[in-house]
């Protein structure tokens, strides 16, 4: 049985990507201009799209600067690939949303908005409110010391079975799964670990 994505989802998906583009760490690709040229066509056309049989292309790897004195893989992903992934994301994000701990726990992990807005993530839990949580904290109070520290290549050691296990408790949405499994393993060149790092979703 084939499976095929809602043609809402996909246009939500489009929606996103006109407003936020594909990544936000590389330039965008020249054909994110037909998104919004030819929504209406292109969201019709990939929910048409067999998940199970579509062919995938390989993502462009690059490395970016990650600090002043380092650096980091990153990946940009065909548009076909980047608007079937965010559409799949799309679709599963209510069921992903429901696995975690209240919105009130962790003020500053991304939580997935399912009210259908172009932005995929609810206001005011993002990287940028993180940082000003921290100003303001710094400032009210006085410290004597202060512990920095960076997880090394995160990204690259999440284990590709240990998001298929999740995934598979999150949804019953099996063919979403498996693309999202097979997506992930061409773009990381069939390795059991790692996840593309750059996009917007």
């Amino acid at each position: 049985m084939a499976t095929r994505l809602p043609k809402a989802t996909v246009e939500r998906a489009i929606d996103h990507l006109i407003r936020y583009g594909d990544t936000d760490i590389l330039p965008l690709v020249p054909e994110n201009v037909f998104l919004s040229d030819r929504r209406d066509d292109i969201a019709s056309e990939v929910a048409s799209i067999d998940l199970d049989n579509c062919p995938l292309m390989q993502a462009v790897e690059a490395i970016t600067p990650k600090s002043r004195y380092g650096f980091r893989i990153v990946h940009q992903l065909p548009l076909l690939e980047t608007l079937l992934f965010t559409a799949a994301i799309i679709e599963i994000g209510p069921a992903l949303e429901a696995l975690k701990l209240s919105e009130t726990f962790g003020p500053f992990a991304y939580r997935f908005d399912e009210n259908g807005a172009a932005s995929l993530f609810v206001e005011g839990h993002s990287y940028h409110d993180w940082l000003k949580w921290q100003v303001d904290l710094v400032n009210s109070q006085t410290f004597k010391q202060v512990i920095f520290t960076d997880i090394a290549d995160f990204y690259q050691r999440i284990y590709l079975h240990r998001i298929e296990n999740i995934l598979g408790a999150a949804t019953q949405k099996k063919g979403v799964i498996k693309f999202i499994s097979r997506l992930i393993k061409r773009i990381r060149s069939k390795q059991s670990h790692g996840i593309p790092i750059g996009a917007t979703f």
